[in-house]
């Protein structure tokens, strides 16, 4: 004889629904007992009010001051920001005590007094007096010297004619001027025959006369002949010879 087997019954959608909302009364409560406190009572006559009274541009005026017009206002370290503390914070210079000795007089010495000048009295009044033997000498007004060459007037060659000598001298005057007159420099130049070809100033005395003469004399100078037969060239140096005029008449040559 075979027993059938029992099958276990399925749950129905409504046994489901019972123990769901079972389960959720449940947590309800234990959160309710566990939440719960023991209400403390308190005393509401002793508890301060404080009532503010503001008007309406009061309180614009309060959101304005709090509202943040710069973006980077805490971004950025500012006086303004959370970073002021550090940057407005000036460090203190310590001070060191400052300390002077008063000032200490020293003694006067009323017994000492004079004894340097005193001292110097005596010391000064030992010494022997000197006194002159000779009367001081006179004084004489320096003479100044004439403007006057020392000699007479003179000539030198130089440059290729100094080794030709002049076949007969020249004679220079002396010049009355009230000042010494520069050398005259004249640049001949002499064939092998000992003529002068041509004759140029080179350099002038300050007086036009003197210069004049130079140049005369140089023309008609007469140098002995080359041996090489060759052309010559050379300054003719006149220096005069100056006197003091006897009056203020036209200045002549004095021969």
């Amino acid at each position: 004889m075979t027993v059938p087997i029992p099958t276990q019954a399925e749950w129905t959608w409504r046994r489901w629904v019972a123990v769901l909302v079972m389960l959720f009364a449940a947590q309800v409560g234990l959160i309710y007992l566990l939440s719960a406190s023991p209400a403390t009572p308190r005393s509401i006559a002793h508890e301060p009010v404080v009532k503010v009274l503001v008007d309406r541009h009061a309180n614009e005026r309060l959101l304005d001051s709090l509202a943040a017009s710069d973006p980077a206002l805490f971004a950025i370290g500012s006086s303004r920001g959370f970073s002021g503390a550090w940057i407005g914070f000036t460090p203190s210079t310590p001070r060191t005590p400052e300390w002077s000795e008063p000032d200490r007089y020293l003694g006067l010495d009323t017994n000492a007094l004079g004894n340097a000048f005193r001292q110097f009295v005596q010391e000064d009044s030992a010494k022997p007096r000197v006194r002159p033997e000779k009367p001081a000498p006179a004084l004489v007004a320096p003479q100044t010297p004439s403007a006057t060459f020392a000699g007479e007037s003179s000539l030198a060659v130089t440059g290729e004619l100094a080794r030709r000598t002049l076949s007969a001298p020249l004679k220079l005057p002396a010049w009355p001027h009230t000042e010494l007159l520069a050398p005259t420099a004249v640049q001949v130049l002499v064939n092998a025959d000992g003529m002068v070809l041509s004759a140029r100033l080179l350099q002038s005395s300050g007086l036009n006369i003197a210069d004049r003469l130079a140049l005369e004399l140089s023309r008609n100078a007469q140098f002995q002949p080359a041996a090489d037969r060759r052309l010559a060239s050379g300054d003719l140096l006149f220096n005069w010879k100056t006197v003091v005029p006897a009056t203020n008449s036209a200045v002549a040559p004095k021969k």
